[in-house]
């Protein structure tokens, strides 16, 4: 009756409220989303689809011969996009689903078409987005919530920023112009463990995707296929910045005597905490850090790390910078968090973007994976 209950109540969810936030990236599974059978049931209500990574396999030709018979979409941050997608999926990050459709509608995709959506996650964003696109006249889709995740398990297409992050970060680069028959680079003996990215020229997708498949198949798991002239992934100062380390805070002292922080140990990147540091502050509350909590009002309801304030995400994509700023106590610390670092980044970087005079330097997100249950965060 209460597992009915709670199934109840997340389908209402989904049907009334206008989007969640997607929350999926490359690097792991998602331990903190509803879980897969209410998903499940709340496709049945909405009367789609689910479908496996099989099925997406088999729409495979058509999306790379662009039949115009099956469309792929991708509900996550462009963030997470830019590093791995399905190939030829389309970004839609639900949040800014209002800022995205006006460009989408100009695809002049066929109202009946068969629409795909999702990696392979039990992830509610991807149904936001099919409520949303039914809502526009939309009427034949299909929800890729059953496993294996694609992100984890298959190449990835990647945009010109994802493959600047992992070429800057030591990755492999097949360029098919001068490389067609890959010779060059099954001649130069890459380690399998390497990542590799592999460009080609936009115009033969179908090339190129054939080649990215055979050098899957050669054992290299951690590929990324980038259609577009290998020319354009000269590194910028966006990409190496994504790339780079930040230098860490060693030793930082979790909590001072007066149960308050004097300073934040940072990780790799940009506005990352050091998962470790967080774990003690997560524990110890300082006075003077606020916790973020990014996620669905569905998920925060359901378990999360006690005293972590609460703060949708679309907030900051829908009402605004200062919606979210003006929750923000003077002099003191922020970190974002939600259940994979996917939205916690995306609200740190959106803040950037959006809150053009925001004070970024005491203001930070977790990336990592958190499972919420007992009022704590269990960061893997």
């Amino acid at each position: 009756m209460l597992k009915r209950m709670i199934a109840v109540f997340f389908i209402v969810f989904v049907l009334s409220v206008p989007a969640f936030a997607a929350d999926d990236r490359p690097s792991g599974p998602s331990i903190a989303l509803p879980p897969a059978q209410v998903i499940l049931n709340a496709c049945k209500e909405m009367g789609i689809e689910p479908v496996d990574l099989a099925y997406v396999q088999s729409k495979m030709p058509d999306l790379i011969n662009k039949t115009g018979k099956v469309f792929v979409i991708d509900a996550r941050p462009a963030r997470n996009y830019d590093e791995g997608h399905i190939p030829t999926a389309y970004s839609m990050f639900d949040a800014k689903f209002d800022q995205i459709y006006p460009e989408f509608q100009k695809l002049n995709i066929p109202k009946d078409a068969e629409i795909i959506l999702g990696i392979g996650r039990p992830c509610p964003m991807s149904l936001s987005d099919a409520k949303q696109l039914k809502e526009k006249g939309y009427t034949n889709f299909k929800a890729f919530v059953k496993g294996p995740v694609w992100v984890e398990s298959q190449y990835n297409e990647v945009t010109a920023k994802g493959a600047q992050k992992y070429l800057g970060v030591g990755a492999a680069l097949v360029n098919l112009t001068s490389d067609s028959d890959l010779s060059k680079f099954t001649s130069a003996g890459v380690d399998k463990d390497k990542a590799v990215v592999v460009a080609g020229p936009e115009a033969n997708l179908k090339a190129n995707n054939a080649a990215a498949q055979k050098i899957f198949e050669m054992g290299y798991k951690k590929l990324y296929l980038f259609n577009g002239d290998a020319a354009a992934l000269a590194p910028t100062k966006d990409a190496v910045k994504t790339a780079s380390v930040a230098p860490a805070k060693a030793d930082v002292a979790p909590v001072t005597a007066g149960g308050q922080i004097s300073a934040v140990k940072t990780a790799k990147g940009e506005g990352e905490i050091d998962k470790e540091f967080f774990k003690k502050i997560a524990e110890e509350k300082p006075s003077n850090v606020l916790f973020v909590d990014v996620r669905t009002p569905f998920e925060y309801a359901a378990a999360h790390l006690d005293g972590a304030r609460h703060i949708y995400i679309n907030d900051m994509f829908k009402k605004g910078c200062e919606s979210v700023v003006s929750q923000f106590p003077n002099e003191s610390y922020v970190v974002f968090i939600c259940a994979t670092g996917a939205r916690a980044g995306e609200m740190y970087f959106g803040m950037q973007d959006q809150c053009k005079n925001q004070d970024m330097s005491r203001i930070f997100y977790l990336d990592a994976e958190v499972a919420y249950t007992g009022g704590k965060a269990n960061v893997k």
